[in-house]
């Protein structure tokens, strides 16, 4: 474990209105609720997990939605955990897929943002944490650097910050979704089935534009990294092929107030399989939030 302490905006007012929120039926034996918030202009799928006093929401991977955290929902929203679990489907992706998606500007970072902290204000969050995987690891960086009041802690693990030619070549190498690993291609299936092939060459095209912007120049968030007030906890597989450890190296070197965890043996998708992953995490949470009981 590494920890590190070196050394606003204001909350916008989003027109977010409730509709079809119904319980949730699962096979995880847990009480929840899952419907679609009317965000920004766009139909958002959410499910909630537990009613614990710490909200945490959960912020997905590429083309990524619900069915990414499944560990992390029979965890964290167990009743008793003390914390209330709100997982999502980002514009565009799975059953948030009839709204649009501008896959070609880096500007969709900030769009994501805005929508999941305009979700959880429709869902009464004033305040909570935020995890992000991958995508939703560089999403979840932008959301609490932009809105500081929100946000208590953050937890990212697989993040871009910015990109280089290397990142592109990792990435490169999943163009072919039959070279996928079969449970990770079988997962987003569920949600896009024929359209998945298409979908991933738009969100790669969407990748390349922000290496080749020529004002960004690869920067995604770095000076987001730089403006982030909250607790971060930055989480590593050892054996992730897909992040390069120079993004963490940037995290560690530029956060505020930071724990970093290199978990042995994990890969890029860690949560689903590091049996040590969710303790960690709430280990974080507890020790920096007195609304966790």
């Amino acid at each position: 474990m590494e920890s590190g302490n070196h050394s606003t905006a204001e909350l916008t007012v989003f027109n977010a209105t409730k509709s079809n929120i119904v319980p949730l039926e699962n096979d995880m034996h847990l009480e929840g609720k899952s419907g679609t918030i009317h965000v920004n202009g766009v139909e958002l799928y959410f499910e909630r997990y537990g009613n614990g006093p710490h909200a945490i929401l959960c912020m997905p991977g590429a083309l990524g939605g619900t069915l990414s955290f499944v560990p992390q929902i029979n965890y964290f929203g167990r009743s008793g955990s003390g914390y209330t679990f709100i997982s999502y489907d980002p514009r565009g992706y799975g059953r948030s897929k009839s709204s649009s998606r501008v896959y070609s500007s880096p500007l969709y970072y900030n769009i994501d943002a805005k929508d999941a902290v305009g979700l959880m204000n429709a869902l009464g969050f004033k305040e909570y944490s935020l995890m992000g995987w991958c995508e939703g690891g560089t999403c979840a960086i932008i959301t609490a650097a932009t809105f500081p009041d929100a946000i208590q802690s953050l937890v990212v693990w697989g993040p871009h910050v910015y990109l280089q030619k290397t990142d592109l070549e990792l990435f490169h190498k999943l163009n072919n979704i039959e070279t996928w690993e079969p449970k990770a291609r079988a997962t987003l299936e569920k949600y896009y089935g024929e359209e998945l092939p298409l979908l991933w060459r738009k969100w790669f095209d969407g990748f390349i534009s922000v290496y080749n912007d020529p004002v960004r120049q690869g920067d995604i968030c770095k000076r987001e990294v730089r403006e982030i007030q909250c607790p971060t906890l930055v989480l590593h597989g050892e054996e992730d092929q897909l992040i390069p450890f120079y993004q963490v190296e940037f995290l560690r070197n530029n956060l505020q107030n930071y724990q970093c965890e290199i978990i042995q043996g994990g890969k890029h998708s860690l949560h689903f399989k590091s049996s040590s992953f969710n303790n960690i995490i709430d280990k974080f949470l507890t020790t920096h939030n007195t609304k966790v009981c």
